[in-house]
């Protein structure tokens, strides 16, 4: 185990999963709204969520194909997103909200555990809480691509790509033998805007040999980074959309 990675051992409990969920979505709907959605009486759902009894893992199941049917969790995250002025988003409200990663790691489950990713690859230092939790539901390790090199590690796998916020070179650097060529990596951020960090990172992914099943994010602000990621994944998919004027 290395500061760059690190190892999560265990996977999504359904139940556990679905408590969570439920707890989550009760402080922005109301329990008539939770009916609809689940098509459950409002005290069966009281029950879940005080921890009274746990739905069994037939039921856990069954809720969660409403959960993405109805994209619950899509809705949560958008009634969450504090605007501070006009377009300006308090992302702080959002990637540093242990409840709404939650529930964001289950949508990642949801989305990507077919895929069978064994590495979860971010970039410090935002994704980092997302990413950490997305890790601990698919059982798999955690890679963190750095702004620098760090004491301990002679080999590095590097790529530079220029930023546009402030205009900056930025280089990315992964221990050289952090990523190996089995590796299948799901690639997790925060919020995209360019995805010019996005792509640095499947090139990172490229240069271990290693195989890129996707990208996900919480946020997606405006339509940049179409351009620079649709074509060289396989499957991206980003919790929230939020235009840019």
């Amino acid at each position: 185990m290395t500061r760059y990675d690190a190892k999560i051992s265990y996977k999504i409990n359904i139940r556990d999963a679905i408590v969570e969920i439920l707890r989550t979505a009760r402080k922005f709907f109301k329990y008539r709204e939770l009916e609809d959605v689940l098509e459950l009486p409002a005290p069966v759902i009281w029950r879940y969520i005080s921890g009274e009894v746990k739905p069994s893992v037939e039921r856990a199941y069954e809720i969660l194909d409403k959960v993405k049917k109805r994209k619950l969790i899509k809705e949560v995250l958008r009634r969450a997103v504090a605007k501070i002025d006009g377009d300006l988003i308090n992302l702080y409200t959002i990637v540093y909200n242990i409840d709404l990663l939650k529930l964001a790691a289950v949508e990642a489950y949801i989305e990507f555990s077919n895929f069978n990713p064994s590495t979860i690859l971010t970039v410090e230092t935002d994704g980092i809480p997302l990413a950490v939790m997305t890790a601990a539901y698919m059982g798999t390790k955690i890679v963190v691509a750095k702004k620098r090199k760090e004491i301990g590690f002679e080999d590095y796998l590097e790529e530079t790509y220029l930023a546009f916020d402030p205009p900056s070179l930025i280089t990315l650097y992964v221990p050289h033998d952090v990523l190996e060529e089995r590796d299948r990596v799901l690639i997790v951020d925060d919020v995209l805007r360019s995805g010019r960090t996005s792509k640095a990172l499947v090139n990172l992914v490229y240069k271990a040999n290693a195989e890129v099943i996707g990208i996900f994010a919480l946020l997606a602000i405006g339509s940049r980074w179409r351009s620079q990621l649709e074509d060289i994944t396989p499957k991206i998919h980003i919790l929230y959309e939020i235009a840019q004027g």
